[in-house]
């Protein structure tokens, strides 16, 4: 009487044969299963695009390409000073003026004002245009101290970031660390740069996971084929199919 272990070799060895009958065409190799490729698609004419401006309306190609470029630069710039542009806006209503020009003088006016009330006693009154002048020029130099003491450190933390060999300029620098700098305070650039790099390295470790989560989306990945039924395999694919079947079964045996 046959044990466990004898019917499993048995089934092993003989099952595939009897239950199920292989091919009888001609041995063909398997052509092998490629990723379907995507069609390119067709390039963005940025010429071809609409635009709008207030009431006007047109395409790009209106344009000439350096007019394009200047009107973005430009667009880019009163994105970046709207605040600005709408505070002179309210200023030039409040005193009544219709350019910035004008605008300006009113203030320059005042300062002068200010400066010749608050002029020591004794000043001749030849000197006192001078005098006034060297007091704008000083108050200049102060209102630029904190800048000019922002690039001194700024330069300083570029030197101790050079002296630790992760760059060799400052043009090494992305603008994306000056910003986390800036927005940290000037304290540390080299922080900054590795809290730069760290979102980087994690960015494109995230990229391979979603990637390694789709078959055959990385370049060179095997595309794994659907299992085929027994009538639709080579006798070759066969042949492997009967050996994995006795691998399984002597596994299941402990063998």
């Amino acid at each position: 009487m046959y044990n466990k272990t004898m019917l499993l070799q048995l089934f092993a060895e003989e099952a595939p044969v009897v239950e199920e009958s292989a091919p009888t065409e001609s041995v063909e190799q398997a052509e092998p299963t490629t990723e379907p490729v995507e069609e390119p698609t067709e390039p963005v004419s940025y010429r071809d695009l609409d635009y709008k401006y207030k009431d006007e309306k047109g395409k790009l190609s209106d344009y000439s390409p350096e007019d394009v470029v200047t009107n973005f630069q430009l667009g880019k710039k009163y994105k970046e000073h709207e605040a600005d542009i709408a505070l002179t806006k309210r200023l030039k209503e409040m005193y009544g003026v219709s350019d910035v020009d004008a605008l300006n003088k009113l203030f320059d006016d005042a300062i002068d004002a200010n400066i010749r009330e608050a002029a020591p006693e004794g000043i001749p009154e030849d000197q006192m245009d001078k005098w006034v002048e060297f007091q704008k020029a000083e108050r200049a130099k102060e209102a630029q101290r904190p800048e000019k003491e922002r690039e001194a450190t700024m330069l300083a933390h570029v030197e101790a970031l050079k002296a630790t060999g992760k760059i060799k300029s400052i043009n090494d620098v992305p603008d994306a660390v000056f910003d986390i700098y800036k927005n940290r305070g000037y304290g540390d650039l080299e922080g900054a740069f590795d809290s730069y790099e760290l979102q980087k390295t994690k960015t494109k470790l995230k990229e391979s996971e979603n990637a390694a989560s789709s078959p055959g989306s990385l370049k060179g990945q095997a595309v794994i084929p659907k299992a085929k039924s027994i009538k639709d395999m080579s006798p070759a694919e066969y042949e492997a199919h009967k050996e994995a079947r006795r691998a399984l079964a002597a596994q299941a045996n402990g063998g």
